[in-house]
């Protein structure tokens, strides 16, 4: 009779261990910012991850985080430093590279991307995936490419150092 009142004892335990790692779990979660769902590829140190590349649309990247939602729906996350603009709308770039984003993922997985998040310091932005951000990205995309030989757009070598065009830019400013 003692085994069996263990043998409870252990099921009741181990159940209130899972429980509390779920909380820990869920909780930090909440504390990260980022959506609730399954994190599925994470670059958010920039080691370890795959490069997702699209022959399509000559692009690749690496978003920080994928989050599976639900219906096994992926979201792209991009993670920014910065607090978020006072408009409540991401900056014209994030948005642009959070498009970028989705058309890899839905590149790389053969499923629709409706959605992805850019997250500030102080507040997570859900951004959709909509046909008209869908046709300015690649709008941007031509008029970038159609401008040949854009030079740089900055002067900080530190930014050259986990830019993805790195290993193809003539004009890098860092080995």
């Amino acid at each position: 009779m003692m085994i069996f009142n263990l043998g409870i004892f252990a099921l009741i335990a181990a159940a209130g261990l899972a429980l509390a790692a779920w909380l820990a779990s869920a909780l930090l979660r909440g504390s990260s910012g980022l959506p609730q769902g399954r994190v599925v590829y994470s670059d958010a140190r920039g080691e370890g991850s795959r490069l997702l590349y699209s022959r399509r649309y000559g692009l690749s990247g690496k978003p920080d985080y994928l989050v599976e939602e639900r219906a096994g729906r992926v979201a792209p996350v991009e993670v920014k430093s910065a607090r978020a603009p006072r408009s409540g709308r991401p900056h014209r770039s994030h948005l642009m590279q959070l498009a970028c984003y989705c058309l890899l993922v839905e590149e790389d997985t053969g499923r629709e991307v409706t959605h992805g998040y850019v997250k500030y310091r102080d507040r997570t932005i859900k951004v959709l995936f909509s046909a008209d951000l869908r046709a300015d990205l690649l709008d941007t995309l031509g008029r970038m490419r159609g401008g040949g030989g854009r030079l740089r757009d900055h002067a900080e070598a530190r930014r050259c150092v986990s830019c993805s065009l790195a290993q193809v830019c003539d004009q890098k400013l860092a080995g």
